[in-house]
Formats: structure tokens, C-alpha cells, sequence
């Protein structure tokens, strides 16, 4: 047997001592070599290349998960053995995803250790299952096929005439040709001059049968098949057949291409052979097929063959001009919906021939349904403009005159509200060449015009409030020129007298300072280009030579003028004395605010005093905690684990001298091994070393597993499979916020069950704790929530903030819910500033 060369890393030497002396069992097994850390360990895997490696866990330097993964990239052939204190089911699933193949509890290293060893340096054979292969189903082979020697298929050539039967083949086939081109283009339906083709062959070539398979919109499967020969039970057979190039079949019945179900039916109708040929449309697509069937096994002469590609030829004629017609009906459609369903009116009229002496006159071609409505006239299609509008004075007809001759649209409007309708009119020549017909579109605006007649109304009324108010108002037009002033604004602007009309930003610049008159130059531009209206409190310094400082409490807004367009409408009053009072109240309150800044700075002075002293003190007992579990672990921990390496090297010797000695050692390793889980249930309880080694994930497994046991309570752990590694100090905090509210739960709240949940998502870590008790009093939880009342609660509160986290508890009679959440990422940055520190 080849020697196994085997390395131990450790950061204890009794532990290196106690697993020396088990692998001496071993002859073939040689210790090359030891490590004090996990760095050491890696500089030596590399170095002396060992084909195992014993990692414990907790070492200096680097631990023994990251020693692992780091010996597995650069010393892939040596296999990894994690050796521990550890939890077997909380550590096992890090060391294999490390590369590790396996893990051994120095608890049980005794009985376990070379076990290990054995099945990784010689693996139990597996068995090999013998797979038969299946053969693979013979796939049926594909129909023949010839490809179209063109997009739409050569036109088939007129035979030489040497021989009198190709003579009347070639007279037949121009005869056939020529009546159903007529056929098709006398409009007849589709099918109609499909099954004429078909029968036209079938006359051409007596015992063939022809028919058409069609495509339909998509172009993906086939609509129908089109045949007056061929049986309509047949015709589902030919829906698997490809459109898109030729196929032919010698023999239905013997040809395996054809499919099986279809073979025996075709034959009893007596269809022997099949030939199709693609018919192409004008973009080069194909949309259908044009087959022959034959009753006689055999392949298609030079004549059928002749015949199939005349019968596509003018299938595809008579498809396209069956599409052509029906996207002409569409569009006939279309425009006659559109026509009559517009809502203004139209109509088109044509100048009817003038006699000598008779007046110029226009005849209505056509007045969709929105005419009569607009303009109360109905059935005028037919009669003439003098015939249906008899008022109508003689320049709407030298209108339309002159637009025909010019060609040059025209826009008006006809009638008055006197006479109870207004009409807006665009006329416009039909160009169609004949220069004698003019469209109409007719619109009813009598609503409109009289809308604009009260606006003017409105605008009166508008005057009189403005010259009536009791604040300031003064009108601008589109150009900022003043249009109207009222008697309260008129001594604002004094001394100036003739105020409408004048430039209003030549008068600002006047009275008030260059600055001010620009901004408020730049307001008014700014709403009356925008529609934004503006409301503020300005200083206004009225003309230079006055010392005083003036407020005014001020609006400008957007209006529509009469004529149209927009102006300005300004609104202001004098408000100097309300601002006087209000600076002298805003000074008193200014005063005051500063004086309750002060108290509140020293008060969050001495709050954050507080809670820098209150988190040092969690801080101390966290590190005494980490320190007394440390050394238990690492100090009676170790020396228990030699002990019972030693016990089992003399349980060994002393069963080959005396059964009743072996007995007494072996009562001794049990007793040595009991009290090793006892201090490591202590150490755990103090501060678990797993939270240092595995994380807060196998941290949290091992407590709510062990409170469980001791408690009775249900508890349900759920933990985000991206959780990961977190800080040290955080996965502290967060363990130590999950002991406190278990605890709780299990002193106070009598519920049987309760829920953990702990996710990583968005840069944040989220912790909610949830019972089902009877939940915290109404006095009470308002007293947690605003004082943070008892010990436990409050230290919770400080861990959060101490992060920048955020802890809310919400009580019901049904339970109690606790929900925390930490920002992971600033929480991280800080405890890698600290570790590089360090």
C-alpha cells in the first residue's frame, strides 16, 4: 500500500500531540508535516504537497473555512479534512462548500477520525448500472421534392407543332387559356375560378384529377382545399403537404414518404400518384398549391408536368385579382365610413354648363349625413346650390368660380346670427383634372360666434368690476402695453397721468429701481408667455427720490382678451403695515427659536453622552462574554480534547491487557466527553464561537435549536439563503437582539410558538420576531415605545442605533411582532476600516 502523507493545522499543540498519536494506528499513514494558523497551513499544503490536510476551524491568522478554499486553488490534489469543536450539522454544510470532504468533532475524534480517513483514502467502489442504448425510432423519410424554377412558375412553352397530337395539345391548352383568363377577369368569385382551372386540366389530360390547396391570412397553415374532382373526404390529407416548393409522389400505396393513414383511402378512390407545384404571388411568397393526382403509379410526364404549372399560373392570377379586388372593397369601405362618419359637414359640387344668359350654377355630386346637420338642408345630392339654397347671394358663387380657376383653397364664413346660423367654409378644388368640381367642408360655428358675443358681453361687465374694486388693477394687452387702470392703482403710477397705452416696462424703469423694474419686467413676460401666474409679498421703492420703502401683497395672472390672444390682469394691495408687524413678530419667534436650540443642543449633548457610555458597557460585557468563551474553548476545551485522545490510545492498548481496565477507561472517555459538552454548551451560551466561525446563520441554527429543547416553544427559523457573511460587531448585535426577544417570549408572553425571520435585500438586513401570546398591554407598549422602559428593551434599542438601524414593536392581543432592520453596506464599510486598523 502507497504511504499517505498527512498534514495537521492547529493552533494547539496538544491537539497536534493527541493527533499524532492516533494517526500512529496508521503505519502507512506519515505525518509530513504541522501548522500552528491557517496561513502557515496554506505556505505548507503548497509546499510539501500532502494528500490530506487536517484544518481546524478557530486559528489565527486565517481561519480554517478560508484556509480551505485557499488550499483547494492552489493544491487541488490534496483532500481537506475539517477537524472542530464545532456543531457537525451547523459547520458540515461550510466545510463541503469550502472543498472540504468531510468534517470530524474533536469530540468524537477517538471513534471517528480514521474511520474518516479510510473511506477517503480508499472510496467504497459504486456499481456501475449497465445502460442499454434504445434504438432510436426510424424516422420516415421526406417527400420528394423539386424545387420552382421561378417565383411564379415558367409559364409552360408552346410545343413545336411537328407532331399533329402536340398541335392540338398547344391549340387546346391556348383555347382553355384564353376562356378562363376572361373568367377571371369578368370578376367571377374565387372558387369559381379555381375549380375552372381544375376542370380545364382535367380536360386537358383526361384520368388526372387537379385541385388548389389555399393558404389563408397568415400564411402559416392551409385554409381549404379547392377541387371539383378529388372527394372531400380526401381533401384533409392534402392539409400536411408543403406549399412552398414541389412535391411529388410515384406511388401513394408503396412510397413510405407518404403518410400511412392516407395511403389505403387515397388508393380506393383510385388516386395513385401526387404532384403539386408552389403558386406564387407578386412579392414572391407562396399562397397556395396546384396539384394533380394521377391513377396510375408513376411519375408525372413532361406534359402533366406542363399542365400543373399552367394551372398555377393563372390560379395565381386569379388569387392576386381576388386579393386586389377585395383590398379595393376595403378601401371603398373604409372611405365610406369615413365620409360619412366625420363630424363636419362635406359635400362636393360640379359647375354645371352655362346657357347664354343663364347664371352661374353648381350641381351637389355628394353631401354625407354631417351636412344636413350643419346645415339644416337635406337631400341636396342632385339639385343644384340655387335649388337648395335659394338666399344665397351671388359672391359664394363668384367664390367657387374663382377657386376653380385659380386652384387656390379658400377659408369663410357664410350667414349671420341674425339669420339663426353662421357657418365656417373650406372650399378646395378636386383635383381629378377636370377643373369643374370643388369640395366642401362645413362646419355649424353659430355656437362658437355666440360664445364670443358674451365674451364681449363678460368683457364690459370685466370693466366695470375692475374701475368698481377696492384694490389695485390695472390690465395689460399682449405687448404689456396698459389697456385699463383702475382708480385704486392711478396713485401708484403718479405723477403720470395718461397711463393706458403706455409701455409698462418704459414706466417701471421710471418709477423704480433698475433691479426691481427688471424682475418684475421678467414676471410679467414670464406669465403671459407660460399662463403661470405669480403671487408674492415684493418691496416696491416708489420713485427714486422718496426715501421710503413700501410692500405690496401682489398677483399676476394669465387672461384672454376679446380679440384674442392673452394679456395680463395685475392685482395688489398696500400691505407696509402688516409687514411691519410681521417682522417684529418674526423677530420675537426667531429669538425664541434660538433660545430652544440652545436647550436642545445640550440635551442631545447629553443623550449622545449617554449612549456612548451605555453601548462601551454593552461592548465590555460582549468582549468579556467573547473572552471567558474563548478560553473555555480554547483553554479546558483543548486540554479535554487531548484528554480524550489520550484515554483512547490507553482504551486501545489496555483492551489487548485487561477487558475489566478497558471497561473503567472507556466509562472515563464517556465521563470526558459529557463534561467537554457541558463547557461547550457554557461557552456557546456565554458567546457561541460559531457566530466568529460560521456566522450569525449558524449561530442562530444552534440557538433556536438548543431553546427549543429547554423551553418547548415551536420556534420556526427562517434565514435568506444570501444572508452571508456580516461585520463581527453586527452579527453580535443581531444575536444578541434575537437571545433578548426569545428569552422575553419565553418568560412573559406564554405563547407556544414563534416565528424568526432574517433577510438581505437593497443594501439592508431585516430581523422580525413574532409570537403568538397575549401580547404587551396598551400602557405599557406606549411606555416601550416612547422611554424604551427595561433593561433588555432598552439595550436592544442601543444595538440598533449604534448602527444607524431602526427597531419598531407592534402588540396586539394575538402577539407581539419585533421588526429591525440595519444598513448592511455602511455597517461593512465599517468593519473593514476597523479590520485593516487592525
Amino acid at each position: 500500500m502507497a504511504r499517505v502523507r498527512i498534514l495537521i493545522a492547529d493552533d494547539h499543540e496538544l491537539v497536534r500531540q493527541g493527533l499524532r498519536a492516533l494517526l500512529a494506528a496508521r503505519p502507512a499513514w506519515e505525518v509530513c508535516g504541522e501548522a500552528a494558523d491557517g496561513l502557515e497551513a496554506v505556505e505548507k499544503a503548497a509546499q510539501l504537497r500532502p494528500d490530506i490536510v487536517l484544518l481546524d476551524v478557530s486559528m489565527p491568522r486565517l481561519s480554517g473555512l478560508e484556509a480551505a478554499a485557499a488550499i483547494r486553488r492552489e493544491s487541488p490534489a490534496c483532500e481537506i479534512l475539517i477537524v472542530s469543536q464545532h456543531d457537525p450539522a451547523e459547520m458540515l454544510p461550510s466545510a463541503l462548500q469550502v472543498g472540504a470532504r468531510g468534517f470530524v468533532s474533536k469530540s468524537d475524534i477517538a471513534s471517528n477520525l480514521l474511520a474518516t480517513i479510510d473511506s477517503i483514502v480508499e472510496p467504497a467502489p459504486h456499481p456501475a448500472a449497465a445502460l442499454g442504448a434504445r434504438p432510436q425510432a426510424a424516422r420516415p423519410r421526406s417527400l420528394s421534392r423539386r424545387r420552382s424554377p421561378g417565383r411564379g412558375g415558367e409559364r409552360p412553352a408552346v410545343l413545336s407543332g411537328r407532331l399533329d397530337p402536340e398541335r392540338q395539345r398547344a391549340d387546346s391548352l391556348l383555347l382553355e387559356q384564353n376562356h378562363l383568363l376572361e373568367m377571371i377577369a369578368r370578376g367571377r368569385p374565387l372558387d369559381d375560378c379555381l375549380r375552372a382551372i381544375s376542370e380545364s386540366v382535367g380536360h386537358l389530360q383526361p384520368g388526372v384529377r387537379a385541385g388548389v390547396t389555399l393558404l389563408d391570412s397568415t400564411r402559416r397553415c392551409i385554409e381549404r382545399v379547392v377541387s371539383s374532382q378529388l372527394p372531400q373526404q380526401l381533401t384533409a390529407g392534402l392539409r400536411e403537404l408543403s406549399i412552398a416548393e414541389t412535391v411529388t409522389v410515384a406511388d401513394v400505396t408503396a412510397d413510405t414518404r407518404w403518410p400511412s393513414s392516407w395511403r389505403q383511402p387515397y388508393a380506393s378512390q383510385g388516386v395513385r400518384a401526387f404532384h403539386s407545384t408552389p403558386v406564387w404571388n407578386a412579392d414572391g411568397s407562396a399562397v397556395a398549391a396546384f396539384f394533380l393526382c394521377l391513377g396510375e403509379a408513376r411519375e408525372p410526364n413532361a406534359w402533366e408536368r406542363d399542365l400543373a404549372q399552367f394551372g398555377a399560373h393563372l390560379a395565381s392570377l386569379a388569387i392576386e385579382r381576388w386579393r386586389a379586388e377585395a383590398a379595393l372593397r376595403e378601401s371603398e369601405q373604409k372611405f365610406r365610413t369615413l365620409f360619412e362618419s366625420i363630424d363636419e359637414g362635406f359635400c362636393v359640387l360640379e359647375r354645371v354648363p352655362m346657357a347664354a344668359g343663364a347664371p352661374l350654377d353648381f350641381r351637389f355630386l355628394q353631401a354625407n349625413p354631417g351636412f344636413q346637420a350643419h346645415t339644416g338642408v337635406a337631400a341636396v345630392v342632385g339639385r343644384t346650390l340655387r335649388e337648395a339654397f335659394p338666399e344665397e347671394s351671388e359672391d359664394l358663387f363668384l367664390t367657387y368660380a374663382g377657386i376653380l380657376a385659380s386652384g387656390v383653397s379658400r377659408k369663410f364664413e357664410r350667414g349671420q346670427l341674425a339669420h339663426g346660423r353662421v357657418l365656417d367654409l373650406y372650399a378646395f378644388r378636386v383635383a381629378d383634372g377636370s377643373h369643374s368640381r370643388v369640395a366642401v367642408i362645413v362646419k355649424d360655428i353659430t355656437e362658437r360666434k355666440q360664445v364670443e358675443k358674451m365674451l364681449r358681453q363678460r368683457s364690459a361687465q370685466f370693466e366695470i368690476l375692475v374701475d368698481q374694486a377696492p384694490i389695485g388693477v390695472f390690465l395689460l394687452d399682449g405687448e404689456l402695453r396698459i389697456r385699463q387702470v383702475n382708480p385704486v392703482a392711478r396713485p401708484i403710477f403718479a405723477p403720470v397721468r395718461d397711463l393706458v397705452g403706455r409701455d409698462l416696462c418704459e414706466l417701471l424703469h421710471e418709477l423704480l429701481e433698475k433691479e426691481l423694474a427688471d424682475e418684475l419686467v421678467r414676471v410679467f413676460r414670464h406669465t403671459l408667455a407660460t399662463g403661470e401666474s405669480h403671487h408674492a409679498t415684493e418691496q416696491a421703492r416708489l420713485r427714486r427720490e422718496r426715501g421710503s420703502t413700501e410692500f405690496y401683497d401682489w398677483r399676476a395672472d394669465r387672461i384672454p382678451l376679446p380679440e384674442g390672444g392673452h394679456g395680463v390682469v395685475c392685482y395688489f394691495r398696500d400691505v407696509s403695515v402688516e409687514m411691519q408687524a410681521r417682522t417684529a413678530l418674526r423677530e420675537a419667534r426667531d429669538h425664541l427659536e434660538a433660545r430652544v436650540r440652545e436647550r436642545t443642543d445640550e440635551l442631545e449633548t447629553a443623550y449622545k453622552s449617554l449612549r456612548v457610555l451605555s453601548m462601551r458597557m454593552m461592548q465590555m460585557q460582549d468582549e468579556d462574554r467573547r473572552r471567558i468563551a474563548r478560553d473555555l474553548h480554547d483553554s479546558a476545551g483543548q486540554l479535554l480534547a487531548a484528554l480524550g485522545m489520550e484515554l483512547a490510545s490507553l482504551n486501545r492498548r489496555a483492551a489487548a491487557l485487561s477487558p475489566q481496565l478497558a471497561e473503567d477507561l472507556g466509562g472515563s472517555l464517556q465521563l470526558v466527553q459529557q463534561l467537554t459538552q457541558e463547557i461547550r454548551t457554557a461557552s456557546y451560551l456565554l458567546h457561541p464561537p460559531l457566530l466568529d466561525d460560521a456566522g450569525l446563520g449558524g449561530a442562530l441554527r444552534w440557538y433556536v435549536t438548543g431553546l427549543a429543547k429547554r423551553s418547548g416553544i415551536a420556534i420556526k427559523l427562517e434565514l435568506d439563503e444570501a444572508l452571508g457573511r456580516l461585520p463581527r460587531e453586527l452579527e453580535a448585535a443581531v444575536f444578541h437582539i434575537v437571545q433578548e426577544s426569545l428569552t422575553n417570549i419565553h418568560r412573559h408572553s406564554g405563547s407556544k410558538t414563534a416565528m424568526l425571520r432574517i433577510a438581505r435585500s437593497d443594501g439592508r438586513l431585516c430581523l422580525e420576531i413574532e409570537d403568538e401570546g397575549g401580547g404587551i398591554p396598551a400602557d405599557k407598549l406606549r411606555e416601550i415605545q416612547t422611554q424604551g422602559s427595561g433593561v433588555g428593551i432598552a439595550g436592544m434599542r442601543e444595538r440598533v442605533l449604534h448602527f444607524n438601524g431602526d427597531m419598531r414593536i407592534t402588540s396586539l392581543s394575538t402577539g407581539t411582532r419585533i421588526a429591525v432592520t440595519f444598513p448592511v453596506e455602511a455597517a461593512a464599510a465599517r468593519a473593514a476600516s476597523r479590520s485593516l486598523n487592525s
